[in-house]
């Protein structure tokens, strides 16, 4: 998992990440602020996806995501979209896993 150099990792308000190859400087202004919902549209998942492909796994969710049976986050049997999720357990009524945020991206 990459860690910026302030201890924050993608899906943690603040995050800064790598430029990379970005020449923009409006965008890199933007990144160096901190991203405040923890990633971008510049963020790939483990398998090279971006938030807008199917399959996407982010590095944390809120409220308005949904799983495949349409569960919403403290519903029962709620299944997190996130990476570790292929082995995680279907969540209890009311229950959140460390990668949720809340409206303002909060833990």
């Amino acid at each position: 998992n990459y860690v910026n150099a302030n201890g924050r990792n993608p899906g943690d308000v603040g995050f800064i990440p790598p430029f990379g190859n970005l020449q923009d400087p409006s965008r890199q202004a933007v990144k160096a602020a901190g991203l405040p919902e923890g990633f971008d549209a510049d963020y790939r998942d483990s398998k090279g996806r971006s938030p807008h492909d199917a399959g996407f796994e982010p590095p944390c969710y809120t409220s308005s995501n949904q799983d495949a049976a349409s569960r919403h986050p403290g519903d029962a049997g709620f299944l997190s979209p996130t990476p570790d999720s292929s082995q995680a357990q279907p969540l209890k009524q009311g229950q959140y896993d460390s990668s949720y945020r809340d409206a303002n991206f909060r833990k």
